[in-house]
């Protein structure tokens, strides 16, 4: 995995949270 993908998934974009708040905004469902 890149480095950019990395840190992708440690900041994901909070620009569109389509996730629940319970759900880890990681791996939305």
């Amino acid at each position: 995995m890149s480095r950019a993908s990395s840190r992708a998934l440690k900041h994901p974009p909070v620009t569109a949270p389509s996730e629940p708040a319970g759900a880890p905004s990681d791996f939305p469902a």
